[in-house]
């Protein structure tokens, strides 16, 4: 539906499955230790994820949605942080907030910026950024407004 293309999507789901398959072994090794590794490691992917989705995806929107894939991050990466953070230090709490607030960010303002550039425009960007349904309605363009004039203040 994000249009992401074949061998981005392919590649992404290779990288998560060695991510899962190296978390899964850490867990076996060291038990709860490896905790905070296994946290480090859910924070880099679902960055890298979240990113380059968002900077691939094809369709602003799709079945009357506008897309926003790097929502899949916090999905991902909230539950466990939740779980682990018992087990973190002070300084891996921090670490985790920072990293989880920073990728948010730079994916939403990095979306708000392919927004803001399709709407002045009237120009792919990032990809090719337009519902192949033609124009979008004027609901989504409201919202998306919204988005820019939060995004620049």
């Amino acid at each position: 539906m994000n249009g992401v293309p074949l061998p981005a999507g392919l590649c992404l789901m290779l990288t998560g499955l060695a991510v899962a398959w190296w978390c899964h072994r850490q867990i076996v090794i060291d038990g709860d230790a490896a905790h905070g590794r296994v946290l480090a490691a859910a924070l880099a992917f679902g960055a890298v994820d979240a990113l380059v989705a968002t900077a691939l995806m094809a369709n602003l929107v799709a079945g009357g949605l506008t897309r926003l894939p790097f929502l899949h991050f916090p999905l991902f990466v909230g539950p466990l942080a939740v779980m682990y953070v018992r087990d973190l230090t002070r300084l891996q709490r921090a670490t985790t907030a920072a990293g989880f607030a920073a990728t948010f960010m730079a994916a939403y303002l990095f979306r708000a910026g392919a927004v803001r550039e399709d709407l002045t425009t009237h120009r792919p960007s990032l990809g090719a950024h337009r519902s192949k349904e033609g124009d979008q309605p004027a609901a989504v363009l409201t919202m998306a407004r919204k988005i820019v004039r939060l995004g620049m203040s």
